[in-house]
């Protein structure tokens, strides 16, 4: 096992290709994009049933060390200040296969 950090973004769908190419940049070694979420944050309620997902937020899900979060907080925020959405950095332990 190893210590690592969980790092999560959540931001509307037309900030996804600044988020996948900042976590490119520092050359995290994978990601997973949940699509169409649904909730209520500081920019109104969001709904998953729309025709489009251009209104939608995505959640992206990436593991990294300490240092690489601390790049990828850096480089999100002014993704978020553009774009809004929330960006959560919390300890977690990688398990290896």
């Amino acid at each position: 096992m190893q210590a690592m950090k969980r790092v999560e973004i959540i931001t509307d769908a037309a900030a996804q290709t600044e988020v996948i190419g900042l976590l490119d940049s520092v050359k995290v070694t994978g990601y997973t994009v949940f699509p169409v979420l649904s909730g209520r944050g500081e920019r109104g309620e969001r709904s998953g049933d729309s025709l489009t997902s251009a209104f939608s937020n995505l959640h992206t899900l990436t593991v990294c060390s300490s240092e690489e979060a601390d790049r990828i907080v850096e480089l999100c925020r002014p993704v978020l200040k553009r774009f809004g959405g929330i960006c959560l950095i919390s300890d977690c332990v990688y398990v290896k296969h």
